[in-house]
């Protein structure tokens, strides 16, 4: 069973940004459709509104300058001397080695597991929901409890939602269940289990990719208990020491993609 958190982030995986050629972009609606009229790379505009967003005198600036550029470009041309073109191999030098040829990998570890548990996701028919719900009061009170004097564990919004999400499977304990894929004679799957326990398990970002690990019995925890398994999960992660106990037995999943929503455009721009 999966469920998604949508919150905002001011980061994301510059990795994975760049493997997608996607750029984020903060604009109103209004300025996004200039940006896309006019066919501009939002990259190349600098923003000054706040939070980096792109503002509509930020777009008329740039288009501005663009029609400035040609005769820019020919004055400084007059002054700048020819730059001698690099040769192949100083070419080959500057970049990343090519892979002379094919190399076959061994799966082993985490990852080996990962795709078990990857490929049994497949078989698993999924849906999206998203709604928003104003959480300013939640900001409050995260904000009262990392301001009391003499805490020394800061908590983020992750153990809130968890708890939230436990106490909704205490109203709904049939979305805390687990499938029996044995079928009958007739062919039809005929039992599901209703877990007791909400095992809630938390993608985290590990050296060897992301594990899965769960937090056990969440529905007798605190919201500062659920915090403090998280980083003890975070440090296991991180030092390469989960158990098979951590990553066994979960019974619901928390992702958390990011603090800001994605919303894919048609060209190759993520504009929010």
């Amino acid at each position: 069973m999966y469920f998604f958190i949508f919150f905002q982030k001011d980061q994301f995986n510059n990795h994975f940004l760049k493997f997608l050629n996607i750029y984020i972009v903060l604009a109103t609606p209004a300025t996004r459709y200039l940006i896309k009229s006019h066919k501009l790379n939002p990259k190349l505009i600098k923003p000054t509104g706040k939070n980096n967003r792109i503002m509509k005198s930020d777009v008329l600036q740039y288009i501005e300058s663009l029609k400035r550029k040609p005769t820019e470009e020919l004055i400084s041309s007059k002054e700048k001397p020819k730059e001698v073109p690099k040769t192949s191999s100083e070419l080959d030098k500057s970049g990343p080695s090519l892979i002379s040829e094919d190399k076959v990998v061994k799966i082993t570890g985490f990852q080996k597991a990962m795709t078990k548990t990857m490929t049994q996701a497949t078989l698993i028919s999924s849906f999206l929901f998203t709604d928003e719900f104003n959480v300013d009061k939640l900001v409050k009170i995260r904000k009262d409890i990392n301001s009391t004097p003499g805490n020394k564990i800061k908590i983020t919004y992750t153990p809130f939602f968890i708890k939230a999400i436990s106490l909704a499977l205490t109203d709904f304990p049939i979305l805390n269940s687990l499938v029996n894929s044995k079928t009958g004679e007739d062919g039809y799957i005929y039992e599901y289990t209703v877990k007791k326990d909400h095992n809630i398990s938390v993608a985290i970002d590990g050296p060897e990719g992301l594990v899965v690990p769960n937090i056990k019995k969440v529905q007798e925890k605190s919201v500062l208990q659920i915090q403090k398994e998280l980083n003890n999960l975070k440090e296991k992660a991180d030092s390469r020491r989960l158990t098979s106990d951590d990553l066994n037995h979960g019974s619901f999943t928390v992702s958390n993609i990011g603090e800001a929503i994605m919303l894919f455009v048609y060209s190759y721009y993520l504009i929010l």
